[in-house]
């Protein structure tokens, strides 16, 4: 027995209109430097997948700079009120103080400082723009960028991956990693984004927020976590690629199609009363069988229940991605499994009764030296499980080794004596991820923080704070000039989104002194402040 699940839905459903879906795909690969695998393949199948919906697509492959933004006007040109747009784009592409930047297939050799960006990559806030402008009904932006910086090194204070953007009305554009990432390019035929996102795409009646949250799903699962797409929308309609009987929200045909559920129809959907959502097989009343139960706080459960209770294999996800993996008895973690954070660290874990087993000593495998301490190769484990993988010397780690700590921060880089220090990437827990110098443990010396939230730092850190000269990038307001503690101390400067500026002193973060402020239109005036007030 099937049974529906109910969704109230306030909203139109826009795939049910006779509109025309429009839509350009571009993909670039052939780099000098940076060659991509899959990025022409991921064009090519996506234009195939589109065509099959019945969308007029133009493909445009290794495209120059010239060739990229006229492919997006006459794109543009061909959206009315009454159309749909979709523009999806792979290949490589870069973010720099909160704009993201397509890269034609010619610009690499000639990007070599930062001023040169403008002039060779294209804004892809233009083709938001261009959809705004067009009035089109709905619009859809796909960018599997990222796949790896391929930017000299002198091009210093471009970021990894892309940022949020300014989103206009109508629009969804959904990435293929969250911000401040790399993607990637994939090892088959399509990157791991596009591959999903092709298996996702012919599911009938599966509003597109759905479809990509499973495409995140899949991701996630192909790359043990490490890439995590996100999306960001401001449309308020419903829209389907496929629909049948005008219905863009048929729940059981998404579950039929959900691969955890393949070969099983005996399905139920299930709403109960304290919020949760329950999909999968019952018996007598009870979730039995394989299902998944989604928590009214967003974490979810995807695994086998007797009698239900979580029972054999399963894995539950957090809302932020983390997750566990591993064995379940009367609903709780119990024997062995695996812990995964969002930012790639993994642990292997286990339990009694929901509670962690620690190892009853600190363990270590690998080479010695003369004075029988760990020298050379090995893998040192503490009571705790969290471990060090890496160059040993005198017993201590010692050169280049990978650090998980206890609750799942992430350290790739250099040691000397024990302590991380050198140059080093370091994950947290949260997205947030910093690149740069280390000393004796804290981040010191220059690097770039970049947090999941889309603001990054690049400049001088000291004691983990920011500290000496760096430019801190918001969505609203770029911070240049002198830090101290994590603020900014003397001279410097604050610019905001509209062009308008102020340049002066400060004094733990706010205005004070003498000062002056440009507006918008680029009119000059001298400005006192006293604490942040204007007087």
């Amino acid at each position: 027995m099937i049974k529906l699940l109910t969704l109230c839905l306030l909203f139109f459903s826009l795939s049910a209109l006779s509109e025309e879906k429009i839509a350009l795909v571009i993909g670039n690969a052939d780099y000098k430097v940076g060659v991509l695998k899959n990025a022409l393949n991921d064009a090519q199948d996506i234009t195939e997948a589109l065509e099959k919906l019945d969308f007029k697509v133009t493909l445009i492959e290794n495209a120059d700079k010239r060739a990229m933004k006229d492919a997006i006007y006459d794109f543009s040109e061909k959206l009315n009120k009454d159309t749909v747009g979709l523009f999806y784009y792979a290949g490589h592409a870069v973010q720099y103080h909160g704009e993201n930047y397509l890269i034609p297939i010619n610009a690499l050799p000639e990007i070599k400082k930062l001023r040169h960006l403008e002039d060779e990559a294209v804004r892809s806030g233009i083709v938001s723009k261009e959809m705004e402008l067009s009035e089109s009904q709905l619009n859809f932006i796909f960018l599997d960028a990222c796949r790896d910086n391929p930017l000299p090194a002198e091009s210093r204070g471009i970021t990894q991956g892309l940022a949020k953007s300014q989103n206009a009305e109508g629009i969804l554009i959904a990435y293929s990693t969250s911000p401040g990432r790399t993607s990637e390019d994939g090892k088959g035929r399509n990157s791991p984004y596009t591959k999903n996102l092709l298996k996702q795409i012919y599911t009938p009646n599966q509003p597109i927020e759905l479809m990509l949250k499973e495409v995140k799903n899949g991701v996630s699962k192909d790359t043990n976590g490490t890439q995590l797409p996100w999306y960001e929308s401001s449309i308020t309609g419903n829209f389907c690629f496929i629909t049948t009987n005008d219905n863009c929200a048929d729940s059981v045909v998404t579950i039929i199609n959900n691969l955890y559920f393949e070969g099983l129809y005996d399905l139920e959907a299930i709403d109960l009363d304290n919020g949760e959502n329950y999909i999968g097989q019952v018996k007598d009343g009870e979730f039995n069988g394989k299902g998944i139960l989604t928590y009214k706080n967003g974490t979810k459960y995807q695994g086998e229940f007797i009698n239900g209770k979580k029972h054999g294999e399963g894995v539950i996800t957090q809302p932020n991605g983390n997750y566990f993996k591993g064995n379940f008895v009367n609903g709780e973690r119990h024997g062995k499994g695996t812990l995964t954070w969002i930012n790639g660290a993994t642990m292997m874990t286990a339990w009694i009764q929901d509670s962690r087993v620690f190892s009853p000593k600190n363990t270590y495998e690998g080479s010695y030296g003369f004075n029988l301490k760990p020298s050379g190769l090995g893998l040192y484990t503490f009571t705790s499980g969290a471990y060090y993988k890496g160059q040993f010397k005198d017993g201590l780690f010692n050169g280049y080794g990978t650090h998980v700590g206890p609750q799942g921060t992430l350290y790739i880089g250099q040691f000397i004596n024990g302590r991380q220090t050198g140059n080093g990437t370091f994950l947290l827990v949260n997205g947030d991820r910093y690149q740069g110098d280390f000393v004796d443990g804290s981040l010191t010396g220059e690097g770039t923080y970049s947090s999941f939230s889309g603001d990054t730092y690049f400049g001088s850190f000291i004691n983990d704070n920011f500290h000496g000269e760096g430019v801190l990038t918001k969505k609203d307001v770029v911070l240049k000039g002198q830090f101290e503690d994590g603020k900014l101390n003397g001279l410097g400067s604050e610019t905001l989104t509209n062009g308008s500026s102020y340049t002066g002193s400060f004094i733990n973060g706010l205005k004070h002194g003498k000062g002056i402020w440009i507006n918008s239109k680029g009119e000059n005036s001298e400005v006192f402040h006293s604490n942040g007030k204007l007087i």
